[in-house]
């Protein structure tokens, strides 16, 4: 792995991204729980019992914010400089009038599963080559 993303290509920093995007799966676990416990998306993070937003801090994420349901993950730190302060989003996509059915996520600008809704709204701003590939369908 290299010491720094400055001269990863966008396909390193995708897989560095993938391993290392911290809070993600606590925020995902959280917002997942309140959808089905409360049967409506927690509005932010102090609503879900998280950090604050700029508490939430990795090697390349500044600052992890949920809003209505999504993720907004921030990056920045050692992230390379074109993607630095640019934003991904996850967004819950459930089935409507089910929920037991199990949360789906999706990121960026990807369309829901057949058959699901995607809730919350999408901030992404990241450019495309950074985004895995999941992300664009």
């Amino acid at each position: 792995m290299p010491e720094t993303t400055m001269s990863m290509t966008p396909e390193e920093i995708v897989h560095e991204l993938d391993k290392h995007v911290i809070g993600q799966s606590d925020a995902k676990r959280a917002v997942a729980i309140a959808l089905r416990n409360r049967e409506r998306l927690p509005a932010d993070n102090a609503g879900l019992g998280l950090p604050a937003p700029d508490k939430f801090v990795g090697k390349y994420v500044r600052r992890v914010e949920v809003e209505n349901g999504a993720i907004h993950i921030t990056f920045g730190n050692r992230i390379n400089r074109n993607a630095r302060d640019k934003t991904l989003t996850l967004r819950p996509a459930v089935v409507k009038d089910a929920p037991i059915v199990p949360i789906a996520w999706v990121c960026a600008k990807a369309k829901a599963p057949e058959g699901m809704s995607v809730l919350g709204k999408d901030a992404t701003n990241l450019p495309d080559h950074f985004l895995p590939l999941d992300c664009l369908s």
